[in-house]
């Protein structure tokens, strides 16, 4: 999942618990989501077999797992590790998107009438 190897990774955790390095939030909570994918067979199936994932779902399932974490540094994370995933649209977003096509489609039946002369 990470160009780094996991000797690289726990290397680097030793030095900041011995107090020779300091500890990074953004590091540990990087930590925190490699271990909950690692650990969820389905969800590492997924990312070894570049099948996308939902991002909204992951989200959820990480906060009730207790790991605190915007969608959007969700998003940097799984785009950094070269995870595919996709962000479904909201019913706002579905709504909007409705109104869009009725009223191109409305136009167009307007444009199409032809006019009497």
């Amino acid at each position: 999942m990470s160009s780094h190897s996991s000797d690289e990774v726990d290397s680097a955790d030793e030095a900041n618990e011995d107090g020779t390095g300091e500890s990074s939030p953004g590091a540990s909570l990087e930590k925190k989501l490699l271990d909950f994918i690692q650990r969820n067979q389905e969800l590492y199936l997924h990312v070894l077999q570049y099948k996308p994932i939902n991002i909204l779902t992951l989200h959820e399932e990480l906060k009730e797992n207790g790991i605190k974490c915007s969608q959007k540094t969700l998003g940097t994370f799984l785009d950094f590790q070269g995870c595919t995933f996709i962000v479904p649209k909201t019913e706002k977003e579905k709504e909007k998107q409705r109104h869009k096509s009725q009223t191109r489609q409305s136009y167009l039946k307007r444009k199409k009438k032809p006019q009497a002369e």
